[in-house]
């Protein structure tokens, strides 16, 4: 009877034990599906379609931790979930996944546990390792140095994306944000894998006693095209700082011209005007820069006749490129379908360089 009842407690404290316990350390959305091993650190953030393309796997720097699955906000990007992990001297490290992201966000909080300020120069976040289901010597990766071999790159400020050059496939590991640290990344290639250090450059960050201190966010995700995953992570960061950008101008420079460079000319300006106007406005060209050349003056020594523009902007050069002068040909310009306004976004604008 003893052996009974020993035997009905133990098993109760296991059951107990087990649904203190998440069901499964585990998220996805439509786009991926993470899995954490709280023991160890051990992450696996897979395709969601299971398609044979990507699986990036990773180890916090912390190690494990008792794992908490419970929902999330963000101000950008919504309602969300995550998976935290805690150690008992505070530090912890959080996972984090929301619907319409195609990345998965981790961040570690820094805990010093001593009685002393600690003072952090570099502080890891993670080792990642990328499969491709290709040799690491057939994938190529991209950042802030380049186009480069894996194990020829000498590390890359704040973007990484690790791809299969034929197909573009790949995974993109970059920083969400840069609020104090500057963010890192280095790789190394293995037979069929590609190892990513991902680091935090604080040069000196003081810990109190007691005190921590959160880290920047990493954003981690696969795409089909690794591109668009670098756009998507852009994106991501847009949002995030709320950036919102103006249109961006296209347009036409004549200082590059093969036929009429510098300031152009009277007689061809407006018939590329016409034709820009006719032919290229639909596609976003908005505007026509006339550039250096065109004013009156002489430049003082020869240095300045040789680099510098003509000193006079308050008039043309009669015997210059335009010589019925500058309202003229601006008149022409607005004929053409430009105006004069160089903030107007609705119609292609004309302005002189000065």
């Amino acid at each position: 009877m003893k052996v009974t009842l020993l035997a009905f407690a133990t098993a109760l404290l296991l059951a107990s034990a087990a649904a203190a316990q998440p069901p499964a350390s585990q998220l996805a959305n439509p786009h991926l599906q993470l899995v954490v091993n709280a023991a160890s650190g051990d992450f696996i953030i897979r395709d969601r379609a299971a398609r044979p393309g990507w699986t990036l796997t990773g180890r916090l720097a912390m190690g494990g931790g008792a794992a908490r699955l419970h929902p999330i906000s963000h101000p950008a990007f919504g309602a969300g979930e995550m998976i935290a992990l805690t150690q008992t001297n505070g530090a912890a490290a959080r996972l984090m996944v929301f619907p319409q992201l195609p990345f998965v966000l981790v961040q570690a909080t820094l805990k010093n546990a001593s009685r002393e300020t600690q003072v952090l120069n570099r502080v890891s976040l993670a080792t990642l390792t990328v499969d491709l289901g290709a040799p690491a010597s057939a994938l190529t990766t991209l950042g802030s140095g380049g186009l480069l071999p894996a194990d020829k790159n000498p590390g890359s400020y704040v973007w990484l994306a690790v791809a299969e050059p034929q197909s573009r496939r790949g995974v993109v590991a970059a920083w969400l944000t840069h609020d104090r640290a500057s963010g890192v990344l280095f790789t190394k290639g293995a037979d069929r894998s590609v190892m990513v250090d991902v680091r935090g450059d604080y040069g000196r960050l003081q810990l109190a006693p007691g005190g921590g201190a959160e880290t920047e966010q990493l954003a981690l995700g696969g795409f089909t095209d690794a591109r668009l995953g670098l756009e998507a992570w852009a994106d991501a960061v847009a949002r995030h700082y709320a950036i919102k950008l103006p249109p961006q101008p296209t347009g036409y420079c004549t200082w590059y011209s093969d036929k009429h460079r510098g300031a152009g000319d009277e007689q061809s300006l407006p018939e590329l005007a016409r034709f820009a106007a006719e032919k290229l406005q639909p596609y976003g060209f908005n505007f026509v820069q006339i550039d250096d050349g065109w004013q009156d003056g002489d430049a003082k020594g020869p240095k300045d006749k040789k680099n510098g523009p003509h000193k006079n902007f308050s008039q043309h050069r009669a015997n210059g490129p335009y010589p019925s002068g500058m309202k003229a040909t601006a008149d022409r310009l607005t004929a053409a379908g430009f105006t004069n306004n160089p903030m107007s976004h609705a119609n292609p604008t004309y302005y002189a360089h000065q």
